[in-house]
């Protein structure tokens, strides 16, 4: 079987670490010392959590509306109570054997493997796997140099070399997967042990960026590595270029069915050297004005047929162009005079397999891009280096023309559409002229960078007045004095004390002032400010400690913790502050003396008591009506966002960064390519353009995420397609080669 002919798929597997060989005491012992105080800060954390855990699940289960969600939080917070002091000893416990085991080197990789066949797993397990590699990689971005010293360091300790860091002791992942272990032994659903999951997040594996920080710190005062550079070691985390000679290594393997390891490179390399360029005049030469030319002769009639190839009418549909691309390929490598020819076809062949099934590519773009196959075939007969060098022209040109197809979409005028048009004129022109030459390849590069620059320069342009637009528009909406109007109403309904109102109208009116105007009528910030306000004239009306007592209890402690916050962040003087708040529960204590008062002397009281009630309800009524009408009354949206269960998507839209490109459904069903070009309001308005950067689409946070819950937008990945495709058709190789070994 032709490798133009497999599938291309992605792998994970770990490469073999070294063994730890003979490393001395004192360093041990270091090392010791570190896993001390990274299990002592763990188990510290860990019982933090516990606690509010406990809260947490108190507050949910007597929120929920439904029989089994409460009876799963109270069951939950029952196995937490009952075997906590278990849990805390069996965490520790298995931090403690990790850290045994990988010194030890019982352990190579982590306990947690996707099989090759996804399908093996069930979906807890599936879901407890995605949970865990979204928790250590969001950790491990967090943690960033932190991390890559606190690795390097252990390394140097050990002795060891590991391949991925979800293997390392101390690891997000590895402490998430212990974690993990404590609460899989309780019997609970795997909701309610993802949700622990999520917190344990939030209140522990988030502090372990800091926990590095200080153990890089003990390292160096220990003399561990203390001038480590960070910089080469960023360096080194990042895969290396593909190497020419290996992906012809592994082609060899498997066609012969060996392991890589048994193939002898010399012979293919001294073949290839036939027709390296030199450095002298005699052979093809890299010249400034005349581009890479070929060096031997022995491809010659290759180029020949393949100039024929060049000239085939390619088919209308995408379905067509891949068995047409194959049969290129075909055609091609049966034309080869030696194997390693052959193998070059063959792995441009799989590049573009793997190009035509990227899914950002629209078809009318992966039509244009297919028809360059011939002559990146060229090119990389010519010229080994395409494999491994990351600037290759011709990598360079696949790649921006990939890269400016992301947002491309189909028009009416397809033809009149300038990047379309560009790009298959460079491609015709490749088609006709490129040969033996590489200049073209040069030219052609030039040319698209110009037409990309001025097409960028002009969304940009265009992108800036609908981004300029929308400012203008909120800051119209958030002109308007939303606070003023909505205090103004609710000081009209009966009379308000004095001072309270004094209070108001000098305070809290510029507090929700700068509230409105930084977050917006509909945050959670300005609906708790309006609802301290309200409670605080609430719980001044004449017989409130009397006929509402029991809400009165609840209240108004809370009341006076939000205006003690609300008044130290506008920096109220404090001594007025305090002598406000002594006003006003005064004025409560003279409430519930008067209420004693009638309770002695009940004559003639008893209209008045209805009196009372009656103005309490009348105030209760009216302050609704405001607050249905400023539309107060609404869930801010974080309770809205927890309410649909939207929360575990809003981390991953405030990461989103302005610039990215997404794929949208909209409610006809319909895909439209759409990019990220502000984000406004402390991240609660997200605005979209297309790609002419004319038109643009608003989506607030909770649109998002009930979006990317439903599966209705996807975020495009805009890597470079050329190393993509290299990295997966490595990968493919290395697998059916290890099969094969």
């Amino acid at each position: 079987m032709s490798l133009y002919n497999s599938k291309v798929s992605d792998l994970n597997k770990a490469r073999q670490k070294k063994k730890p060989d003979g490393a001395n005491a004192a360093l041990l012992a270091t090392m010791g010392q570190i896993k001390r105080y990274l299990i002592e800060q763990l188990a510290l954390s860990l019982k933090s959590w516990f606690d509010t855990t406990d809260d947490y699940l108190f507050a949910q289960s007597e929120q929920a509306h439904f029989g089994p969600d409460q009876s799963r939080y109270f069951e939950t917070m029952r196995l937490l109570r009952n075997k906590r002091s278990e849990m805390e000893n069996q965490f520790t416990q298995l931090l403690e054997t990790a850290h045994q085991d990988f010194l030890s080197n019982n352990t190579h990789q982590s306990k947690e493997q996707i099989p090759t066949e996804l399908g093996v797993l069930d979906n807890d397990e599936m879901d407890k796997k995605v949970a865990l590699e979204s928790i250590a990689s969001k950790a491990l971005s967090d943690a960033g140099d932190d991390w890559l010293a606190f690795k390097q360091r252990i390394n140097h300790l050990t002795q060891s070399q590991i391949s991925s860091d979800n293997d390392y002791v101390f690891s997000p992942y590895q402490v998430s997967s212990s974690f993990f272990d404590v609460i899989d032994s309780g019997n609970l659903e795997i909701k309610s042990k993802l949700l622990l999951l999520k917190l344990f997040e939030k209140q522990v594996v988030s502090q372990l960026p800091a926990m590095y920080a200080e153990a890089n710190i003990q390292f160096v005062d220990r003399k561990v590595l203390p001038d480590l550079d960070i910089a080469d070691i960023r360096k080194q985390t990042r895969r290396p270029a593909v190497d020419y000679s290996s992906l012809q290594k592994l082609m060899e393997a498997r066609r012969l069915g060996v392991n890589p390891e048994s193939i002898n490179t010399q012979s293919f390399n001294s073949n290839f050297a036939d027709r390296t360029p030199s450095s002298d005049n005699s052979g093809g030469a890299i010249s400034p004005n005349q581009g890479l030319t070929l060096g031997g002769s022995n491809v010659t009639p290759l180029f020949s047929k393949l100039y024929d190839l060049q000239l085939q009418t390619q088919p209308g549909r995408i379905a067509e162009t891949k068995a047409w691309l194959n049969q290129q390929a075909s055609a091609a490598i049966s034309q080869s005079e030696s194997m390693q020819d052959a193998d070059t076809i063959n792995l441009v062949a799989m590049l573009f397999e793997f190009i035509l099934e990227d899914e950002k590519l629209s078809p009318h773009m992966k039509q244009l891009i297919a028809r360059l196959q011939i002559p990146v075939i060229k090119v990389a007969l010519i010229d080994r280096e395409f494999f491994s060098n990351k600037e290759h022209p011709c990598r360079q040109l696949l790649n921006q023309m990939a890269h400016a197809a992301i947002g491309w979409e189909e028009t009416d005028n397809i033809e009149e559409d300038p990047l379309y048009g560009v790009m298959k004129d460079i491609i015709h022109t490749l088609n006709k002229d490129l040969d033996q030459d590489t200049q073209p390849i040069e030219v052609a590069l030039e040319q698209l960078k110009v037409v990309l620059e001025k097409q960028s320069n002009k969304q940009k342009i265009y992108e800036h007045k609908l981004i300029a637009a929308e400012k203008a528009r909120i800051k119209d909406e958030l002109s308007v004095d939303k606070a003023k109007e909505f205090i103004e109403e609710l000081l009209k309904i009966g009379d308000v004390h004095y001072r309270v109102k004094e209070m108001i109208i000098r305070h809290w009116h510029p507090l929700m002032r700068k509230i409105h105007l930084k977050f917006g009528f509909e945050s959670a910030q300005w609906k708790n400010s309006a609802k301290i306000i309200r409670e605080l004239l609430w719980s001044l009306q004449p017989g409130v400690t009397q006929w509402h007592s029991k809400r009165f209890e609840e209240v108004v402690p809370n009341m006076f913790i939000g205006l003690r916050q609300g008044l130290v962040a506008i920096n109220s003087d404090q001594t007025e502050m305090l002598d406000l708040f002594q006003y006003i529960d005064n004025l409560h204590q003279k409430d519930r003396a008067q209420y004693q008062a009638s309770e002695i002397d009940n004559e003639d009281t008893h209209q008045e008591q209805e009196s009372q009630q009656e103005s309490i309800q009348e105030f209760t009524e009216q302050v609704e009506e405001i607050s249905e009408k400023a539309k107060l009354n609404e869930p801010d949206v974080d309770t809205q966002i927890k309410t649909l269960g939207l929360s575990d998507y809003v981390g991953q839209i405030k990461a989103l960064e302005e610039g990215t490109w997404f794929e949208l459904v909209d409610s006809s069903g319909q895909h439209q390519r759409w990019k990220l070009v502000s984000i406004l309001l402390n991240s609660s308005k997200f605005i979209f353009a297309n790609n002419s950067g004319t038109t643009t689409i608003e989506r607030s946070l909770m649109g998002l995420a009930a979006a990317f819950r439903e599966g209705n937008i996807y975020q495009l990945d805009d890597a470079p397609v050329l190393e993509k495709a290299l990295n997966s058709v490595t990968d493919t190789l290395v697998e059916e080669t290890s099969k094969a070994g």
